[in-house]
């Protein structure tokens, strides 16, 4: 069983929807953020796993999530339908 909890971010250009729950599952917050804040989520947060959908950012924050000691899961566009709706039954 995955011991630390799952950050769930959605990339864009400036305005990033991060959500964060713990490991079994129950959301802890769910909140847009800015650049400035993202850096300092994936900064300050305890190791996480960090998923977000593969575009064209997500090379960069993947990189920054992994310096930070994060494991990353980039998902590919066409199969995030399918990750959300398996998540939610």
């Amino acid at each position: 069983m995955n011991k630390y909890g799952v950050l769930a971010i959605d990339l864009a250009k400036t305005v990033f929807q991060v959500c964060k729950t713990d490991s079994f599952g129950n959301v802890i917050y769910n909140k847009a953020v800015n650049r400035k804040r993202l850096k300092e989520i994936l900064t300050l947060e305890k190791k996480s796993l960090v998923a977000m959908e593969s575009c064209g950012g997500t090379h960069y924050w993947a990189r920054f999530a992994k310096a930070q000691g994060h494991e990353v899961k980039a998902i590919p566009a066409r199969l995030v339908l399918k990750f959300w709706t398996a998540i939610n039954f």
